[in-house]
């Protein structure tokens, strides 16, 4: 990750937790993942034959609707015009793609939750209007670097230039499951999802210089792995210190938490002494009040 140029006017390090590029051994296409190691609940059964486009579909339905339980969109699912239905009606049609999606071994599983929680982000951010990655025919037969096409989620990513250099937009590990999303200065209007929460081995979030608005997501705090948080330069406000991430079964690994030249408000609460790896605090020119 990069340092914003908004922030102190030391200079400090450059974040060490810039993207690196996909493995190249990944496979090619996103609905099909079989040949990955099966890891996850066990409770789902695995099917020989391909399902049907009812079974396929209802299944996904059924997965779809346990993550937005969880991250608490429900109501979110029921309206035509929601990132979260958008997604969902996205990702039902690849119950009939050339290769279809599998909804049933359990290592895909997580993996489609989070290739729905991507495309829940590309719908709330406005992806359509991005700089780099858009895909606004949501066109499935596009090359690599766009989002919501028919390939690997982690194929979606496209080598950007930024301030320190080339990083990805996107990047997995090898088991596909997101790790890094550097979307700075990429036109990104709209809040962060509570979908983000459904990213629960990332470790990097940079978003800086866009035009997101809207609170943090308390279900930012499920995602555990996290070390880097950077929406510097964007139009947020809210409390910038929620219990649900700064608490006790927070967000302990931080390392790197900037959220400057926004609109957060609130006070300092004592829990943040728990973020015990924290080098980098940055949140000038917000509303917080209080001592520290």
């Amino acid at each position: 990750a990069s340092e914003s140029p908004s922030s102190s006017s030391s200079s400090p390090p450059s974040d060490s937790t810039s993207p690196s590029q996909v493995p190249s051994s990944r496979p090619s296409l996103g609905p099909s993942l079989s040949s990955r190691p099966s890891y996850g609940p066990s409770s789902w059964p695995s099917s020989s034959s391909p399902p049907t486009l009812t079974s396929c579909q209802d299944r996904l339905r059924e997965q779809i609707y346990d993550v937005s339980v969880r991250v608490g969109t429900v109501d979110q699912l029921r309206l035509t015009d929601s990132p979260q239905y958008l997604a969902r009606e996205w990702i039902l049609e690849e119950c009939n793609a050339t290769e279809p999606i599998d909804p049933y071994t359990s290592s895909q599983i997580l993996l489609n939750e989070q290739r729905y929680a991507l495309a829940v982000m590309y719908f709330s951010l406005g992806g359509d209007n991005w700089n780099a990655g858009s895909n606004a025919r949501m066109d499935k037969d596009v090359p690599k670097g766009t989002w919501l096409s028919g390939l690997n989620y982690c194929e979606w990513g496209t080598d950007i230039s930024g301030y320190n250099g080339i990083f990805n937009q996107l990047s997995c590990d090898e088991y596909g499951n997101v790790l890094k999303l550097n979307l700075q200065n990429n036109y990104l209007i709209g809040p962060i999802p509570p979908e983000i929460g459904v990213l629960v081995h990332m470790t990097s979030y940079i978003s800086f210089n866009n035009i997101q608005s809207g609170p943090i997501p308390t279900s930012l705090g499920l995602v555990t792995p996290l070390q880097t948080f950077d929406v510097e330069g964007n139009n947020m406000g809210g409390e910038l210190f929620q219990p649900e991430y700064i608490g006790p079964n927070g967000l302990t690994e931080l390392v790197n938490f900037k959220a400057s030249f926004n609109n957060f408000e609130g006070n300092i609460p004592t829990e943040i002494g728990r973020w015990t790896k924290l080098e980098y605090l940055w949140f000038a020119q917000n509303k917080i009040t209080g001592t520290i």
